[in-house]
């Protein structure tokens, strides 16, 4: 059985990516373990076994220490030893490295072969600044060199790498398993709708992911007060969600904005299958941004809504090709809920939107995607590996 270590700079708890990836090459006689990192608290398991993969928690020492650049390094260099040190003594047939930060791990243990997995376009984000998108690029071109198989998240980004780093990069969209219910596990085979005393006849407009400043969520919120029939709910966790809690307080949102907590990455879809709307608020706000799809795309159409996303190319070329939604203004609340309340005040071209969502998501289903992961891995493995 062919040893394999996906490494990855987080707690591997919701990476759908990663635990999709892993789990399929588990169920196709791989042996995996996933490198992750423990967290702050440090009360996740150091070692979690799964029916087809394995993750490893690395304890950081310097976790603690406040969160400044220098200090960051620090950690960065910390995370490195030890990891390095854990794939050696792993001794895995392929690393699978994946985004930027994590393929230094697969390089300094000298594994035997790599993959490059990049989730984003790393020389484009907005966080970074300038000089160091420079030096991610910088680096990116070093050490791509060393990878077997380089991999990105959409054919946009997939283009861009292979022009820049002057080699053949697949793409594996990070696209859902079909969504096959509406019931929410352990509420009493309870609908979202249900649960949240929702009436048939007004619409729902659904936002899941992480709560971050940056992604729109504020103009989603806005956007509340020019709706005709409809409410939103943001379904997710993270740093920003006391600023929506008092958001929706302090503009009486209540009964019209809805917060739902976070669910397990399998589950996602099925939670949305019984709302209206799917939507990305998220501005440009950087290259990678602009060349994104996104996770919340995939999850919208394996649960069979329409979406209502940014201007953006790769998005405004599925949506040409398929028909399953819509482009909005996301810096303008009122122009959003202008363009939502048009497409659900035409009920024959929202059935429209419906059908077409339910022929796309035979396309972009993980089922495709993990037939071309396997593919890949199958092709390494018979070239290189005794």
């Amino acid at each position: 059985m062919t040893k394999v270590l996906h490494v990855v700079l987080n707690q591997v708890t919701k990476d759908t990516r990663v635990l999709k990836e892993v789990e399929s090459l588990g169920r196709n006689g791989y042996q995996v373990t996933v490198l992750g990192v423990q967290n702050d608290a440090g009360d996740l398991p150091a070692v979690e076994a799964h029916p087809f993969f394995k993750i490893t928690r690395i304890k950081l020492s310097t976790k603690k220490l406040p969160k400044v650049r220098l200090l960051q390094y620090l950690k960065y260099m910390e995370y490195l030893f030890r990891a390095v040190r854990f794939a050696r003594e792993y001794s895995p047939a392929i690393i699978h490295c994946h985004d930027l930060n994590a393929l230094p791990v697969g390089v300094l243990s000298r594994a035997r072969q790599i993959i490059y997995d990049s989730h984003e376009f790393h020389r484009g984000r907005d966080a970074q600044g300038r000089f160091m998108n420079l030096s991610s690029g910088l680096i990116e071109n070093l050490l791509a060199k060393r990878a077997d198989i380089i991999i990105s998240v959409n054919e946009e980004i997939a283009l861009r790498l292979q022009s820049i780093l002057g080699r053949d990069v697949s793409c594996i969209l990070n696209a859902d398993r079909r969504a096959d219910s509406g019931a929410l596990p352990g509420e009493n085979g309870m609908t979202l709708r249900e649960k949240l005393s929702i009436p048939k006849e007004v619409k729902i407009i659904v936002y899941a992911g992480r709560l971050f400043a940056g992604r729109g969520l504020v103009n989603l919120l806005k956007m509340v007060p020019y709706l005709k029939n409809s409410v939103v709910i943001i379904m997710g966790e993270g740093p920003f969600l006391p600023n929506l809690q008092a958001l929706i307080e302090k503009d009486h949102l209540s009964g019209k904005a809805f917060l739902v907590p976070a669910v397990p990455y399998r589950d996602v879809s099925r939670y949305l299958s019984t709302t209206d709307l799917g939507i990305i608020p998220s501005a440009n706000t950087s290259e990678s941004y602009f060349l994104s799809l996104g996770n919340k795309f995939f999850h919208y159409v394996a649960a069979g809504i329409p979406v209502a996303v940014p201007e953006r190319p790769v998005l405004r070329q599925i949506l040409k090709k398929y028909g399953i939604g819509i482009v909005i203004d996301t810096g303008n609340p009122e122009a959003m809920a202008e363009e939502i309340n048009r497409m659900f005040d035409n009920e024959e071209h929202y059935r429209e939107y419906r059908a077409r969502v339910a022929k796309a998501a035979a396309e972009f289903n993980w089922d495709n995607e993990e037939k071309k992961l396997v593919g890949l891995y199958a092709g390494l493995a018979g070239s290189k590996i005794p």
